[in-house]
């Protein structure tokens, strides 16, 4: 076999293995700005920290923290992503999640288990965790 038909046999093998192994690394997936409801907080009750559950999903970017929170984002190693984000001190507590509305990005990596959860803390003269399931949380869909 002369060398211009080995560098094309070469180039046909390695050109089949890049598209196949492109395909591979890129499912379908979706794209979304999460929001959450408004909640029913007594008067002086405020949001501490929140954290958001996410299998089959991962934290694309945050556009936007307020002063004084802290965000965590722990990488999906088994298919669960989560980020977890505090005020830095009590005069940073807020009322509502509204700072917090749309600037999350999630992709989903699977439609068959993706879902998305939420624990918000809120404190006063007691500390208790308000759930929030996929249903009562907003998913709109970006073009990420």
């Amino acid at each position: 076999m002369n060398r211009a038909a080995r560098f094309g046999m070469i180039f046909a093998v390695v050109s089949g293995f890049l598209s196949s192994t492109a395909s591979e690394a890129t499912p379908h997936s979706h794209a979304y700005r999460l929001s959450f409801p408004r909640l029913a907080l007594q008067p002086d009750e405020q949001i501490e920290s929140f954290r958001v559950v996410i299998p089959c999903g991962h934290i694309e970017s945050i556009v936007g923290i307020p002063l004084d929170w802290n965000i965590e984002v722990t990488r999906a190693v088994s298919e669960v992503e989560e980020l977890r984000a505090s005020a830095g001190h009590g005069a940073s507590y807020v009322r509502q999640m509204d700072e917090f509305n749309g600037v999350i990005n999630i992709v989903s990596t699977s439609d068959a288990c993706f879902s998305v959860s939420s624990e918000i803390t809120v404190v006063f003269d007691d500390e208790r965790v308000i759930k929030l399931s996929r249903k009562e949380l907003a998913l709109d869909q970006s073009g990420t």
